[in-house]
């Protein structure tokens, strides 16, 4: 559906109000969108730099945690859960001190990050995702080394491309 489109039946639907949200919206979320892949981009050709980074930061709280995944190279491994839920679910992960954890679907490894920093220290993490899978899972092969720069010294993480239901 082009443009015009989907302007008429936001207007249709919704009303002038929305659309205007959703008209002032657009630009803004075309040019974060580009400067995610800016981002994305530099990550895959210099990811020690990215490596380096990942390694030294070092945290147990879980609003730092999620706001440092969310704004990390415009979004390079941002959650995908909303924030309050997440939060509250990130404050229950860290009271528990997970010494195993099995996440499915890896995404942008954003969960995948937060569970690393806040689960014991000699945790062992199992990420599972499909590539190319029907959900849009699956990550390119060059950001392994970034998922395995998430775990503290002492863990084992395991990434996993395949089918979890397999």
């Amino acid at each position: 559906m082009n443009l015009i489109k989907k302007s008429i039946v936001v207007l249709k639907n919704y009303g002038v109000k929305i659309f205007i949200k959703k008209a002032i919206k657009f630009p803004i979320n075309k040019i974060n969108l580009l400067r995610q892949r800016k981002e994305e981009e530099k990550a895959r050709k210099n990811p020690q730099k990215i490596i380096q980074i990942l390694k030294s930061f070092s945290s147990n709280d879980p609003e730092e945690i999620f706001n440092f995944s969310w704004n990390f190279y415009s979004g390079l491994i941002r959650p995908t859960q909303i924030k309050e839920e997440f939060l509250e679910l990130l404050k229950i992960f860290k009271e528990l001190n997970p010494k195993y954890v099995l996440e499915i679907g890896t995404a942008k490894g954003g969960t995948l990050f937060c569970f690393c920093k806040l689960a014991s220290d000699d945790a062992t993490i199992i990420s599972i995702d499909l590539p190319e899978g029907q959900f849009g899972g699956g990550y390119p092969e060059w950001k392994i080394p970034i998922y395995q720069a998430f775990a503290k010294e002492n863990q084992k993480l395991y990434l996993l491309r395949k089918d979890s239901h397999s």
